[in-house]
């Protein structure tokens, strides 16, 4: 069990990492393209990246059934 504790951690890990990378660029992108846009709120981006993550669990925990 502690070999699955183990590997769900880093798999954890690995998703955070990518989807806050993902989300930077993303808001980079947009910042580049929209200089004049008003900034995001930070509970937006918040709210966006807790969604991202949520939906990429959901989507594992299809390929792992």
């Amino acid at each position: 069990m502690r070999k699955q504790e183990a590997q769900a951690i880093v798999i954890g890990a690995f998703l955070g990492a990518l989807s806050g990378a993902a989300l930077g660029l993303l808001y980079q992108r947009q910042r580049e393209q929209d200089p004049t846009a008003g900034r995001l709120p930070r509970g937006q981006v918040v709210r966006l990246g807790v969604r991202v993550v949520s939906l990429a669990r959901q989507f594992f925990d299809l390929l792992a059934r």
